[in-house]
């Protein structure tokens, strides 16, 4: 294929037999646009590897040790699952484990279908997501939405088993989630060589990559976070200049420690918003509840001396209070805590990360 010519990686845990269905994600994500000017991907300059989706499990650390891959796009899912399972743990311990990699992966095209076992078991329409793999914390999940940012029916919706937000994020894509995973896939690996060209070849850990992007995304739906589209609408552009501008901040805390960081928002600012993400220890399958390190965020205008908490949601297994809309309180489910201010009075604020429960050791964010 000469969209992918001189850029393809061997990998011995390629797949032995052709998927077109992989091949069109693969120029989604990374296309070089040579046969027509449709099939120049987000990534277009990026090198390409492969691995069979026969195995639903990550590949051993020791494979992506020895290559620079830095996403893996997965656009595949089996029926609809709503558990911590063995491979969702795979996943979190596999970004633990090569705290670089970014594993995305499509929510499904289940999003009318109603969940059989679980705890959202007879809920129309929510907790479809097409896999126990994509339950895992540490993984961007994403759903599909049309051109005009309104998410598709048969997109798959959260919560997550435990009620923890998914998907993460929707992006266009009208044949399915598959083609909404690639897009993203493909933002992200310009987000990592973004990030390596301002920091001297240093790569940026998969926490900022998918801080940068839930942040940057654009609101879609219902106001705020919710179970149909996450923290938004990935957009591309903004992603970037969060990095180009270096709007962030990465720390790390213990148990009953904080960190603290300093923000000034100038006058006329539409909104604030501000993302805490971390990537945190694999659990036990079969877990009730999948967060082991707590973080708290918090925000405090100085002058006013006025403090937020993040958004949350209502994770009652009943559609009424899936649907409800986001409060302000502390997060105890989530790897990803959301606070946004709009019209916010200029001046000096201070974001603060709390360690609210950490067993052992520092949880880096």
């Amino acid at each position: 294929d000469i969209d992918f010519k001189g850029r393809i990686i061997p990998s011995s845990f390629a797949a032995s037999t052709v998927s077109s269905h992989a091949s069109v994600m693969g120029t989604m994500i990374a296309g070089g646009g040579n046969t027509w000017y449709n099939t120049k991907g987000a990534a277009w300059s990026s090198q390409l590897s492969s691995a069979s989706f026969e195995n639903l499990l990550p590949e051993p650390n020791s494979y992506y040790a020895a290559s620079p891959i830095l996403v893996q796009n997965h656009s595949y899912g089996t029926v609809v699952e709503s558990y911590y399972g063995a491979e969702a743990a795979a996943y979190d311990a596999s970004v633990i484990n090569n705290p670089s990699l970014v594993h995305i992966f499509s929510a499904g095209n289940s999003g009318t279908l109603t969940p059989t076992t679980g705890p959202y078991a007879t809920v129309a329409s929510y907790s479809n997501l097409t896999g126990n793999f994509k339950h895992a914390k540490n993984i961007i999940t994403v759903g599909h939405t049309d051109s005009f940012g309104v998410v598709l029916p048969p997109s798959s919706k959260g919560p997550a088993f435990d009620g923890r937000v998914k998907p993460e994020l929707v992006a266009f894509g009208e044949d399915g989630s598959s083609g909404a995973a690639a897009l993203v896939s493909g933002i992200a690996a310009v987000l990592h060589h973004t990030f390596k060209e301002k920091n001297n070849g240093t790569t940026a850990p998969a926490s900022l990559i998918k801080a940068v992007l839930l942040n940057s995304a654009d609101d879609v739906e219902s106001p705020g976070i919710d179970f149909k589209s996450g923290y938004g609408n990935a957009n591309a552009f903004n992603a970037v200049n969060t990095i180009v501008q270096e709007h962030y901040f990465t720390g790390s805390v213990s148990a009953s420690t904080q960190q603290q960081f300093n923000l000034t928002i100038p006058a006329g600012s539409k909104q604030l918003k501000v993302t805490l993400v971390w990537s945190d220890p694999q659990s036990t399958p079969n877990t009730t509840k999948a967060l082991l390190n707590d973080l708290d965020l918090e925000l405090t205008h100085t002058a006013s001396s006025t403090t937020w908490q993040p958004w949350v949601l209502n994770s009652t297994a009943s559609i009424a209070a899936i649907q409800q809309l986001p409060v302000r309180k502390r997060d105890s489910l989530n790897v990803v805590e959301q606070i946004t201010i709009d019209d916010p009075a200029a001046g000096a604020y201070t974001i603060m990360v709390k360690g609210f429960s950490i067993p052992s050791g520092a949880q880096p964010f």
